[in-house]
């Protein structure tokens, strides 16, 4: 019943897509969603980003200062993805170059301040009230859904995980998921 009202709460706010993912909306790296809306794929994403070689303003370091961790971040709340049949995974190239990479980062950052391989940063946000649904989840050299902090509220709905190396959904503290 909860993620019944979950999902019937985000698709009434947010009823049509507000923005349609392709291949372009990756070509610099990671799509980032900071702002609540109804997310959805309009093709089947090979995630293959150039080498992350500086910071920048959508890539500080940290998080990004060991590359590309996500094809898609969500690091805020009231969030529909919707997969819309496609396949979203990690080119064969970036799964040899990426060793810790996940398709949906449920987070702003792949690891817990003080945990993981380098210092990600203090402040982990994690999505809340966050809707994915209807599609497929390929490749990737660790996770299908993953996330840092604390994620609460998270439906998964009609998603086909495979072809990863570590495990298909793990959420650190979910509440509610």
């Amino acid at each position: 019943r909860e993620s019944l009202s979950i999902t019937t709460d985000l698709l009434s706010r947010f009823p049509d897509p507000t923005i349609v993912l392709t291949n372009a909306s990756f070509a610099n790296g990671t799509f980032r969603i900071r702002t609540p809306g109804h997310y959805q794929l309009g093709e089947d994403i090979d995630f293959d980003p150039p080498t992350l070689e500086r910071p920048s303003r959508i890539y500080p370091f940290p998080p990004y200062q060991l590359g590309f961790f996500a094809a898609i971040t969500v690091e805020c709340d009231n969030v529909i993805l919707d997969l819309n049949g496609y396949t979203l995974q990690q080119s064969e190239k970036h799964a040899l170059r990426q060793r810790f990479y996940s398709n949906i980062e449920l987070s702003s950052q792949p690891f817990n301040a003080g945990a993981g391989p380098s210092v990600f940063g203090a402040g982990v946000r994690s999505a809340n009230n966050c809707y994915i649904k209807g599609g497929y989840l390929g490749r990737s050299s660790h996770h299908g859904i993953h996330s840092a902090g604390t994620p609460t509220n998270v439906v998964i709905q009609d998603v086909s995980i495979f072809d990863f190396e570590v495990a298909g959904i793990h959420l650190n503290g979910a509440k509610n998921a």
